[in-house]
């Protein structure tokens, strides 16, 4: 609970400072940011997602799945095709023969076929379903490094602004003692130089901010951002088949071996039945005889055909076999090194806290010796910076556990 509370401080600390600097130093460019206490990290996430550039191409996939769909419930496979013939000597002997026919042609589906087309249809529309579920989750973790540049961008603004203070009442401090003659005028040029190195330090942690602002806005089109945006540690600990990457690679695989299956039979060609009328006559003297046509046309051999169609999508199939694999091999690793990192963030984090517990303890001891004339000027700037960089390195080792739990998440496919 202890640490709960503490890193909630910490966070709320980061993101509430705000952009203003010591006078004269503000950068004239600004991208306003302001932190929502009631916006959550999934309100962000959807906010991103509906402006995806991507959203087109997953409409696309929605929209095929559907047409799929109902061409497997389809009664024939293809269009049906209307035939009109008209036979006559007019042009040649002028005898009157004449002969009319037509006739409606409808295909049939092949045995499985009909099973294969309504299949696919059900692959096409699982398939778009584990395309949203997949860009979900990649745009979260687009999300997820966004808000965290942020968080450390605004922390080392903070402590830039801390420092900078720090030393300009280093500078009149010394600037009194100089007056009162405890100390030379060197000292009073070394304070004021260290202030105009922590000055350079504070433009350009206000510049790197900036940037990271920009950047989430251009990603969310947000100018809003949530006050806490921490995650609990998932309790998966497996790359397992469930995970929206890996959900999407499997059904391309099951869609790709359904087409193969469906190409090979379509590449038979298709039975076909005729059903139409026929009247005719001899010469102009005879009646007209009418009669009913039926017929049946049966495609044979083409096993040439039947392979070519075959074997370039099993290739295609093949090929989305091999990226599942390969994207499960990837998934495994980038689980190992996040796992491996939260380990060491963890570690440093203990480390990096009694690092600047001690840091500060020394520079108590030193700011008291400075003042009793015990201590020279640089030495205190050297215990100084010494006890910045702790104090810096202990604040963003809280966030960077904090940024590792998240990463975490994202590797095993967890949503925020």
């Amino acid at each position: 609970m202890k640490i709960q509370l503490r890193l909630a401080a910490l966070l709320l600390a980061c993101l509430s400072a705000t952009g203003a600097t010591a006078a004269g130093l503000q950068i004239p460019h600004s991208d306003p940011l302001a932190v929502d206490d009631t916006l959550s990290t999934g309100d962000v996430l959807r906010a991103t997602l509906a402006r995806h550039p991507l959203q087109v191409y997953q409409e696309a996939l929605h929209a095929e799945a559907q047409a799929l769909q109902s061409r497997g419930q389809s009664l024939v496979p293809e269009p049906l095709t209307l035939a009109a013939d008209i036979l006559s000597d007019a042009p040649l002997d002028e005898r009157g023969a004449l002969e009319m026919q037509a006739g409606l042609e409808i295909p049939l589906w092949r045995a499985g076929e009909k099973a294969a087309a309504a299949g696919l249809g059900g692959d096409a529309a699982h398939l778009a379903g584990s395309a949203d579920d997949a860009l979900r989750l990649t745009t979260a973790g687009a999300v997820r490094e966004q808000l965290w540049d942020i968080a450390l961008m605004r922390l080392r603004h903070q402590l830039a602004l801390s420092n900078l203070a720090d030393a300009q009442a280093l500078v009149d401090s010394v600037r009194l003692r100089v007056r009162l003659g405890d100390l030379a005028k060197a000292d009073l040029l070394l304070a004021q130089s260290s202030r105009l190195q922590q000055q350079d330090r504070l433009i350009q942690a206000e510049a790197e901010l900036m940037h990271a602002r920009k950047a989430y806005t251009v990603l969310t089109g947000l100018t809003l951002i949530p006050a806490d945006f921490s995650e609990p540690l998932a309790t998966v600990t497996t790359v397992s088949d469930t995970h929206p990457l890996l959900q999407e690679a499997s059904a391309k695989v099951t869609r790709s071996q359904r087409e193969t299956r469906l190409a090979g039979l379509a590449a038979k060609g298709r039975p076909v039945i005729s059903v139409g009328v026929r009247r005719d006559r001899g010469s102009s003297r005879e009646a007209y005889a009418d009669s009913l046509a039926l017929g049946l046309r049966l495609p044979f051999g083409g096993g040439a055909t039947v392979d070519a169609a075959h074997a370039g999508l099993a290739r295609e199939a093949a090929s989305a076999l091999a990226e599942r694999e390969q994207l499960r091999r990837e998934l495994e690793q980038q689980l190992h090194e996040a796992a491996h990192q939260l380990e060491i963030s963890q570690a440093q984090r203990r480390l990096a806290s009694k690092r600047d517990a001690i840091s500060q303890q020394q520079l108590q001891m030193s700011e008291l010796a400075f003042a009793q004339n015990e201590l020279d000027l640089i030495d205190l700037l050297k215990l100084r910076t010494e006890a910045r960089q702790a104090s810096r390195a202990n604040k963003e080792a809280e966030l960077s556990y904090q940024r590792a739990i998240v990463r975490y998440n994202q590797a095993v496919g967890v949503m925020p």
